[in-house]
């Protein structure tokens, strides 16, 4: 079963979950955000105040690592991830289900065609519920000799 998540664009409640940065210098926003790719500070440090000297990259990025409002920012962040994980990972499972318990018999029906055979066929979708809905992936309908398989 294959089930496809769209990425979307954070919602305004979602955008307001991430820290701004506010009280930061942009050197220090930039190093958090490249301390944040990986968790390596040296690199971050590397990457945000252009130096080349990786032993005092080393040490300058433990005592930025110690700042208070660094760890605010980082904590801020991570915990805004966390919640945005959360409603991913519910927004899944809602879709899931919805494939998981769909009922066949909301797409198709049995009838007796002109001969009294029973035959299947495409269901009203007109009618279904966009839950229904989004459980289709697709329909093919095929015919042979007359009759709908």
């Amino acid at each position: 079963m294959e089930v496809a998540v769209k990425a979307e664009v954070l919602t305004p409640q979602q955008n307001e979950l991430m820290p701004t940065g506010e009280g930061l210098t942009p050197r220090q926003k930039k190093f958090c955000d490249e301390y944040l790719l990986d968790y390596n500070g040296t690199r971050a440090y590397l990457a945000a105040y252009n130096t080349e000297s990786e032993s005092m990259a080393g040490g300058e990025a433990y005592t930025l690592l110690s700042m208070p409002k660094i760890v605010k920012y980082l904590q801020s962040y991570l915990n805004s991830i966390q919640i945005n994980h959360q409603i991913l990972r519910e927004r899944v499972l809602q879709e899931l289900s919805r494939v998981a318990f769909s009922n066949i018999f909301d797409y198709m029906e049995v009838v007796k065609d002109k001969r009294g055979k029973q035959v299947v066929q495409a269901a009203d979708l007109t009618v279904l519920t966009p839950e229904q809905r989004s459980a289709i992936q697709s329909i093919r309908v095929s015919a042979r000799n007359g009759d709908i398989t």
